[in-house]
């Protein structure tokens, strides 16, 4: 895998261009939401994180174990705004 020119998205995401991008937005409207990758794969939730007022956890039904979303609700822990909920997904009806 041949890395590409310019900087990475955690480089991005770390930049002060988002920093102010999300300001703007924050002042424009009531609620930005934000969908980062695993936590505990990708670092993006992590820089993201000191950046939103809350967090939300997404698991999924049957995939997501316990000790996966402890892990990392701790990973996100000290670097992050609170983690203040959690959204199931694929749960059967």
């Amino acid at each position: 895998m041949t890395r590409r020119d310019g900087p990475s998205a955690a480089d991005r995401l770390a930049s002060d261009g988002f920093s102010q991008l999300l300001s703007t937005l924050s002042a424009r409207y009531d609620c930005v939401v934000l969908d980062c990758p695993p936590v505990r794969r990708f670092a993006d939730a992590r820089i993201v994180g000191p950046k939103a007022d809350r967090v939300v956890m997404v698991a999924q039904v049957g995939l997501t174990t316990r000790p996966s979303l402890s892990a990392a609700v701790r990973a996100m822990e000290g670097v992050s705004a609170p983690v203040c909920g959690l959204v199931l997904t694929a749960a059967p009806d």
